[in-house]
C-alpha cells in the first residue's frame, strides 16, 4: 500500500521522520511524511500536498509457534492537491460518479480533500512439512474516512499459500492466492465504496500493470525457480475480475505530482471479466551492486476489455532492466 515508484529516473520518496524501537520478539514503528514528486514525474524532490502517517506494531517470535511475523498497522493518508490549483490544475479525484453525467459534473466539482484512515493486519509464516517448507499469508485491511464530499467505507484482503523444496534442485516453489478488494455498488449514493491502495509499488505485483488492488478479484498461482544462486526465474498466471460491475477498472500507482491523480478509471458496462495474464520474469545478479531483470507478460483480454477496446485481442509487455546499487 506504501512504497517508492521508480518507474523514471526520479522515485517517488518520503520526506519525513522515523522512529523505531526494535526489540528480538518485536519492533514499534511509527512515521509521518510529505511524498516527493517521483515516478512518471521527471521533476524531483518537490513534496506534493499530501500528508502520509502510519504505526505498526510486528510481533517476530510467538513461543510454541511456527516462525511466524504478526503485524498490526494503521495509516493515516490526508490528499489535499484538489486546493493546490481549484478547478485549473488540481488533482481530480477518480472514482465511478463518472460513469453518470449528472454525477461527473458533481465529482468534477468536488474539491474536498481524501481523507482515509486504514486499519490492517498480516501473519506470515513458513513450517516444515514433509520433504519440504509450506509457507502462507493472511491479509486485510478496513478503510473509513472522507472521499470528497462523500463518505469512505472499504475493505481488502489476501490469502496465500505455497510449497517449497529447497533441497531439490532449482528449488522449486508452488505459491497460490486469492486477493479482493471492495468497489462501490451505487454511483448515486453519498458513499464511496472502492479500496483505496494509497502510494504502492505496484509493479512489484502486477508485472503488466494494467490493474491494480482496487475494485479487483485476483486468484493467481506462482512457480518460482532458482537453477542457479544469482538466478530467479519466476512465471505467474492471474484470473482477474472486477468486485463491482458498477465500479471502474482502476489502475495506476498513486499519486506523482500535485496535477495527476494518479490513478485511471475505466467504465466496465456491466462487466466483470478483466483479463487473464501469464508472464514470465528473470533475476540475474550479476555483481554484487548490479542486477539485470527482465519480463515479459501477455494479457487476454475479457468482456470488460473488449468492450472497451473491441479491436484489442491483449496486450503484450516486455523490458530488460539492468539497476546499480551504490
Amino acid at each position: 500500500m506504501v512504497g517508492p515508484f521508480g518507474y523514471t529516473h526520479v522515485t517517488r520518496s518520503f520526506d519525513g521522520v522515523r522512529m523505531a524501537y526494535d526489540q528480538p520478539d518485536f519492533n514499534i514503528t511509527a512515521m509521518g511524511t510529505r511524498p516527493t514528486n517521483g515516478g512518471f514525474e521527471v521533476s524531483a524532490n518537490r513534496e506534493m500536498d499530501v500528508w502520509l502517517a502510519g504505526l505498526a506494531l510486528t510481533l517476530k517470535k510467538i513461543e510454541n509457534l511456527a516462525p511466524i511475523d504478526a503485524r498490526l498497522f494503521y495509516l493515516y493518508y490526508l490528499d489535499q492537491r484538489s486546493h493546490v490549483i481549484p478547478g485549473v490544475s488540481s488533482a481530480l479525484m477518480v472514482d465511478n460518479r463518472s460513469t453518470v453525467t449528472s454525477q461527473d459534473t458533481l465529482r468534477k466539482q468536488d474539491n474536498g480533500a481524501i481523507d482515509v484512515h486504514t486499519w490492517g493486519g498480516h501473519v506470515v509464516t513458513v513450517a516444515d512439512a514433509g520433504p519440504g517448507k509450506v509457507d502462507g499469508l493472511l491479509w486485510g485491511a478496513l478503510q473509513g474516512g472522507e472521499w470528497g464530499q462523500l463518505h469512505h467505507f472499504a475493505w481488502a484482503y489476501a490469502v496465500e499459500s505455497g510449497y517449497q523444496f529447497p533441497k531439490v534442485f532449482a528449488a522449486p516453489w508452488l505459491r497460490v492466492g486469492y486477493d479482493r478488494s471492495s468497489g462501490d455498488t451505487d454511483p448515486n449514493d453519498k458513499s464511496h465504496h472502492t479500496f483505496f491502495q494509497i502510494l504502492p509499488t505496484a509493479r512489484a505485483y502486477a508485472q503488466l500493470p494494467f490493474f491494480n488492488l482496487m475494485n479487483t478479484e485476483d486468484l493467481f498461482g506462482q512457480f518460482i525457480l532458482k537453477p542457479q544462486e544469482k538466478v530467479t526465474v519466476r512465471t505467474d498466471y492471474h484470473w482477474l475480475r472486477l468486485t463491482s460491475s458498477k465500479d471502474l477498472w482502476y489502475a495506476g500507482g498513486g499519486a506523482t505530482n500535485n496535477q495527476i491523480f494518479g490513478f485511471t478509471g475505466i467504465a466496465p458496462h456491466g462487466q466483470r471479466e478483466l483479463a487473464h495474464l501469464a508472464d514470465i520474469s528473470f533475476t540475474i545478479s550479476i555483481l554484487k551492486q548490479l542486477t539485470a531483470y527482465a519480463c515479459y507478460g501477455r494479457a487476454f483480454g475479457q468482456s470488460v476489455v473488449k468492450r472497451t477496446f473491441p479491436d484489442a485481442g491483449g496486450a503484450n509487455y516486455g523490458y530488460i532492466e539492468l539497476t546499480y546499487r551504490y
